[in-house]
């Protein structure tokens, strides 16, 4: 890649500042100004105008900066010390203001260097460049802040012996329930979910933030999970969402998982299913445990799957065809809505008294059409 065009040069002041004897060694404030024409990764790859880029701010441990890991990460002993975006966050258009005091030990051995992606992911980058902001950071109070430094375009060195492998191989879905359920890739579900996953990270990679997509296309307003519990190496997350409506019947469930830190992305694909037409009861239907003992507190869980939400009723009967027990379950809730439904029935009577032995029949009803059925036995 050639740098005839890349003429421009940005002016940065480094100030390292000392707020009296007080302060610790370790606290260092860095500010990068820039020349005004530009923003920090103008020309990196030909673009006058480039935003979303990835900007590092490394400690190098040695005499010079070591290349980037196969993730993008810093290797041999570097330490990443801060991640943005052109044009976002802490990285706008003209300057940055980062403080390292306290969270961040530096040493009077480190040198800070700019490392500059031109894509807006690791992953979606083909080349960086490196260019050293400061020698070796003093840990005395009182020093005079370093000369100003000029960069160039051309100062970066660019590279591009790296392109760095996407993060899905260390950035996992370990497991999904959703509506209560172990979802599986293919799973018929509702409209209308609520979604437990099990994510996990090596390597060091945290999952800082996770967003649901639907047909490649993230649901609007933005749609997050949000960790609940564990950590955000391994860790469970929630959400509750309602899917657009499409004609479509099979659906992609993308989880789209960023480490703010590398600044680094992953995602995972899961297809369902939301049927068309009348609703429909999608293979057998059971009951669990078949006999039950409503006399001794037992109940039965009784399972079907529905082709999409429907209000339903379910009916028990006797082996006469008297009605027992009736219940009423609106779309979209457990007992009415698309996939896996689980209902209980303790065994007792519209007039609350315990059914009796024997064999029992019940109906799922959609309307006025009986879409299932199955039997169940007491036994106490």
């Amino acid at each position: 890649m050639g740098f005839g065009v890349l003429s421009i040069h940005l002016i940065f002041v480094i100030w390292i500042l000392s707020f009296g004897f007080n302060l610790p060694a370790s606290a260092v404030t860095v500010t990068v100004l820039m020349d005004g024409t530009g923003q920090i990764l103008t020309g990196l790859d030909g673009n006058p105008m480039p935003t979303g880029e990835v900007v590092q701010i490394i400690c190098a441990s040695g005499d010079t900066v070591q290349p980037p890991n196969q993730y993008g990460e810093p290797s041999g002993g570097d330490r990443l010390l801060w991640s943005g975006k052109v044009g976002a966050g802490g990285m706008g258009i003209g300057a940055f203001i980062k403080d390292f005091a306290g969270s961040q030990s530096l040493s009077d051995q480190c040198r800070i260097y700019v490392r500059a992606w031109n894509g807006t992911s690791l992953v979606l980058s083909d080349h960086y460049g490196d260019s050293l902001l400061s020698d070796p950071l003093s840990s005395e109070v009182g020093d005079d802040p370093p000369v100003p430094v000029e960069w160039s375009a051309t100062s970066f060195g660019i590279s591009n012996i790296l392109t760095p492998e996407p993060m899905s191989n260390i950035m996992n879905i370990v497991s999904v329930r959703i509506n209560g359920i172990r979802f599986r890739s293919g799973d018929i579900i509702s409209s209308k979910i609520s979604i437990e996953a099990v994510l996990s990270s090596e390597a060091g990679a945290e999952i800082d933030s996770v967003d649901l997509w639907v047909d490649n296309v993230p649901l609007s307003p933005s749609a997050s999970l949000h960790l609940v519990s564990g950590t955000s190496l391994y860790g469970t997350w929630i959400g509750n969402f309602t899917l657009p409506e499409s004609s479509q019947r099979r659906r992609l469930l993308s989880f789209h998982m960023e480490n703010y830190f590398s600044l680094t992305e992953s995602e995972a694909t899961m297809e369902a299913r939301i049927l068309g037409g009348s609703v429909q009861v999608v293979g057998a239907t059971y009951n669990y445990p078949n006999p039950f003992k409503p006399m001794s507190g037992g109940a039965t869980n009784i399972q079907y799957v529905l082709s999409r939400d429907s209000s339903i009723t379910l009916v028990i009967y006797d082996i006469t065809g008297h009605e027992t027990k009736r219940m009423r379950f609106s779309s979209g809730i457990n007992g009415g809505r698309g996939g896996v439904n689980q209902v209980s029935w303790n065994g007792r009577s519209l007039g609350g008294d315990v059914a009796g032995n024997g064999m029992y029949l019940y109906k799922i009803i959609s309307g006025d059409r009986v879409i299932g059925s199955g039997k169940l036995v007491v036994l106490d």
